[in-house]
């Protein structure tokens, strides 16, 4: 949903489940980049994509945008921190 180069493609969201539990079995931290600059209009897909990440187990989401980061901070403890 969020990549910004255009040819590229990600994950669905239950291959991304699949790729989190795969990782975790084997003691691999994951992450998640989700560093594209949100527009106001996309800030609930976002939200929607990191809770959906972080239900899954995610370890950190990589992001650029600071209005995004900093709602993670506040809003999903659990994620690693590194400004």
């Amino acid at each position: 949903m969020f990549n910004a180069r255009a040819s590229a493609t990600n994950f669905e969201l239950s291959t991304l489940e699949k790729a989190i539990d795969y990782a975790k079995l084997r003691g691999v931290k994951t992450h998640l980049t989700l560093n594209t600059l949100i527009k106001n209009n996309e800030f609930e897909q976002a939200l929607d994509l990191a809770n959906k990440a972080y239900s899954y187990g995610i370890d950190a989401i990589i992001v650029q945008d600071l209005g995004l980061a900093r709602y993670l901070i506040k809003n999903f403890p659990r994620l690693s921190s590194t400004c």
